[in-house]
């Protein structure tokens, strides 16, 4: 791994997980430990994947962090995948922490902040295969929220409505990506959001998991 900044992080706080783009139940992802030099070696079966990093600390300074870049021979693959067939290959991450930020308040039909209801993040159609990407969080007493360590691109922004134990389901997400406010956000850009959570909705949420935020 390697880092677009000269801050040098503890890479060994990191695991890379090598994640199949078809979970049919005989393909799981492959984790392992990042070694203090950055470096990492998987043992990965033949298929399609994306790249997930993970931290195993729950230091602030992870947040904002994101994977800026993945690449196998010179290519970016981070948003696209990539295929392995066999033999040796190598991977460079590169990890930047100048993620980007969505902020804002779930408010009801009447304008008051909604507290303690799931805010989900879900990206752009051509980014759905790509798990680390989506977000989920939950507002604070004030009805406040913040979706952290975001890369570039566009997403929607939607108060969750009903239980779902995976936000990245394509199921979940053709059923309620309509109701999602579409924000586009650059490069370690902030932007701020109101969203109104529908009456019948604010009786039936409840938070699920945060599934990411920056490096979790």
């Amino acid at each position: 791994m390697d880092t677009d900044t000269d801050r040098k992080p503890d890479w060994s706080q990191l695991n890379v997980q090598i994640d199949p783009d078809e979970r049919d139940g005989s393909t799981n992802p492959v984790v392992g430990k990042v070694a203090k030099d950055g470096s990492f070696t998987l043992e990965v079966p033949a298929g399609s994947y994306h790249v997930v990093v993970t931290s195993n600390s729950n230091l602030e300074g992870w947040s904002d962090f994101i994977v800026k870049e993945v690449l196998l021979n010179g290519k970016d693959v981070g948003d696209s995948g990539f295929s392995l067939v066999g033999g040796m290959t190598s991977l460079e991450i590169v990890a930047s922490g100048q993620g980007s930020t969505i902020e804002g308040n779930v408010v009801d039909e009447d304008g008051k902040p909604v507290p303690d209801v799931p805010v989900v993040c879900i990206p752009d159609a051509s980014r759905r295969k790509r798990r680390d990407i989506y977000q989920q969080v939950q507002t604070d007493r004030q009805g406040h929220f913040a979706l952290r360590g975001l890369n570039p691109g566009e997403y929607q922004v939607f108060p969750l409505q009903d239980d779902a134990e995976d936000v990245t389901d394509p199921d979940f997400v053709r059923a309620h990506e309509a109701i999602g406010q579409s924000v586009k956000l650059g490069r370690g850009e902030r932007k701020a959001v109101v969203l109104k959570l529908a009456a019948e909705a604010s009786l039936n949420c409840s938070c699920l998991i945060v599934y990411n935020r920056g490096f979790w």
